[in-house]
């Protein structure tokens, strides 16, 4: 993870109150920021449509034997989502034919090849 960069934390919307005792009982300190999502939030836009959301956690894998992680396929919807709906225009992805594409903030072209 570079500087600067924060980690997204997807999580069942039930497991709520798990996730903010679990916050509340860690020392903070410096590092990674983190932004954490719910499933599903009632009337919020969610960070994800309710269904992917779901499926991006009923199919999570394990990373390094210790992570939960999206599946490489559902790594690649959540990324394309990100792309399209999440950063847009600011993606510098060009909507309708990749090779016109110009640098953002990241190489998004090369992350979904």
């Amino acid at each position: 993870i570079g500087d600067g960069e924060d980690v997204d934390i997807l999580f069942f919307s039930d497991d709520l109150k798990k996730f903010k005792q679990m916050c509340k009982t860690r020392k903070k300190k410096k590092g990674v920021a983190v932004d954490a999502y719910p499933s599903c939030r009632k009337g919020v836009a969610p960070y994800l449509p309710t269904a992917l959301a779901m499926k991006v956690l009923w199919n999570r894998v394990r990373y390094k034997e210790k992570y939960s992680v999206p599946s490489h396929e559902h790594y690649l919807y959540t990324m394309m989502y990100h792309i399209l709906y999440q950063k847009g225009t600011r993606s510098g992805v060009h909507p309708s034919d990749a090779t016109q594409s110009k640098a953002g903030e990241h190489d998004y072209v090369a992350v979904i090849k």
